[in-house]
């Protein structure tokens, strides 16, 4: 293994060029680079060859940027999950790249491309690149080792240039204009010199990522134990099917977990005669609380299997090799989870092509394999969130706190039919979509109180803020163009200080939730 060192010197002009150079300028592109400032701790060939050969991970760096606080950080994507810090966690998925102590592969540089110049500081041109990394899906982790050896509370603060610089090359004009306008709001620019920084950038524009392809081929070793959950409330006959599917698994599930919920009086086994001959056994548990955090912590506390595969009980289109493709992942890149992209019925097909396999910022229980022992560790899902909104979204933000790696995989593909009767439809949750609201001139997609307690327990309030502000102005944006927009504008604005009752209120009543003691 070759990794070649490279020293710079802060402040120093033109280092941001030299540093490229000399990564241009190695010949073997298949070792790495360790690029370290001046003032770093030293750390031996040893401990860094050691990082490289782990399995999880494609570059490894030292810690959070201190004093970097990118404007779109806070109001484009107040709420998202990757730029929490876990506390007490010696690695974790990271793209806010620290150049002071970072081991990079050079085939990164060949496939990304190189730091971007005009940021004219290294820190910053090196925090865009690993930003754009994520975007290929690429997969930075914070090494607890490379964090060690930088000396932090020492770093610039970046400037108003440098932040309205990032936006433009990572988000459209209308998230430049949006930044501009809340950062004169929250008073972080004056009004002249937002306007002035934003007249001096606008002929810049949004630069397209590069997809990162991984060759991977489906994994041949030792199958761990599965065992699958599904959640029930009456929807036998989607049940049914969906079940018959996970039968037909190259990886043959070890137990078929079923936790229904559905009232006494419809209750029914019937649905059981009709699953030919198989060794799987299928074993049904009945909760008298309608809930899929309790549904679901019922099925983890039975489970056999050292992994736990979630799937909704109206899940159709399941290859054989389904499962098969989630374990290769896990086994690949050494993650905790993998998470699949499920069709929609009724949505918007997607390109799948151009997605790369990458960091998942959610928790999608419809399609997703985890390991029971990271389940174990954090506590399974909150129960405060039973019939609600986003609760698997909030266990994977647990996931990510404890160190964990969720991975997102476009090409695991099944159908989810979205069964009109039955699930959280009995509650009056999730009848109006995203896909919905954009499509729709009387569909508004406002917060869930579950959503908003999901925020509130793991985002500061100024953050929440800023992102019902942005749910709030959606409203009163439509995809379409022509008269259909023009009337979906109209009825979102005259509706806009409705919708601002509402999420109050939901606002206060997630926080009433967020004081009960969670069980």
């Amino acid at each position: 293994m070759r990794i070649e060192s490279i020293e710079w010197v802060e402040g120093k002009e033109h280092e941001l060029q030299r540093i490229i150079e000399n990564i241009a300028s190695i010949r073997d592109r298949t070792g790495f680079i360790y690029l370290y400032r001046q003032d770093t701790l030293a750390i031996s060939i040893e401990e860094l060859e050691a990082i490289a050969s782990g399995l999880r991970g494609d570059l490894w760096h030292g810690g959070v940027s201190d004093g970097f606080d990118f404007l779109w950080n806070k109001f484009i994507q107040p709420c998202w999950m990757l730029d929490i810090i876990p506390d007490l966690v010696d690695d974790f998925v990271s793209w806010q790249m620290d150049a002071r102590s970072a081991l990079i592969p050079l085939w990164l540089f060949d496939l990304v491309g190189y730091p971007r110049n005009e940021f004219r500081s290294v820190e910053v041109s090196f925090l865009d690149w690993s930003y754009r990394l994520v975007r290929s899906g690429g997969i930075p982790l914070n090494s607890k080792i490379l964090r060690q050896a930088v000396s932090h509370g020492s770093n610039k603060l970046i400037t108003t240039d440098q932040e309205l610089r990032f936006v433009k090359r990572n988000y459209s004009n209308f998230w430049s204009h949006w930044t501009v306008y809340r950062a004169i709001m929250n008073n972080k620019v004056s009004l002249p010199e937002g306007f002035q920084v934003w007249r001096r950038l606008k002929q810049i524009r949004k630069e397209a990522i590069v997809k990162i392809e991984r060759d991977l081929k489906l994994w041949s070793g030792p199958i761990p134990s599965i065992s699958v959950v599904v959640i029930t409330l009456d929807r036998y006959p989607y049940l049914l099917n969906t079940i018959n599917q996970l039968l037909k698994q190259i990886v043959v599930p070890e137990e078929i977990i079923v936790v229904d919920a559905t009232s006494i009086d419809r209750r029914t086994e019937d649905w059981k005669k009709e699953i030919p001959n198989t060794n799987v056994p299928i074993k049904i548990f009945y909760s008298g609380i309608i809930g899929q955090c309790t549904q679901r912590n019922l099925g983890i506390s039975q489970a056999k299997g050292k992994y736990i595969y979630f799937c909704d009980d109206d899940m159709d289109e399941i290859e054989p090799d389904h499962l098969l493709r989630h374990v290769t992942n896990i086994k690949s890149y050494g993650a905790d989870a993998s998470c699949g992209m499920p069709d929609e019925v009724g949505a918007m097909i997607l390109n799948r092509e151009s997605i790369p396999i990458s960091v998942s910022t959610v928790f999608p229980t419809n399609d997703s394999l985890i390991s029971l022992a990271i389940l174990k560790q954090i506590g399974c899902f909150d129960v405060r969130m039973d019939r609600g909104q986003s609760e698997d979204h909030e266990l994977g933000i647990r996931v990510y706190k404890a160190g964990g790696l969720i991975l997102l995989d476009p090409s695991i593909r099944a159908l989810h039919l979205r069964a009109n009767f039955g699930g959280l439809r009995n509650s009056n949750v999730r009848k109006v979509t995203r896909e919905s609201s954009r499509t729709q001139i009387f569909h508004f997609r406002l917060p869930h109180t579950t959503e908003l307690f999901l925020y509130l327990k793991h985002y500061s309030f100024d953050r929440v803020s800023e992102l019902i502000i942005i749910m709030l102005t959606a409203t009163i944006r439509f995809n379409k163009r022509g008269l259909s927009g023009l009337i979906k504008s109209f009825v979102g604005a005259i509706m806009l200080p409705y919708h601002f009752v509402i999420i109050k209120r939901r606002t206060n009543l997630a926080k009433v939730l967020l004081s009960n003691p969670a069980d």
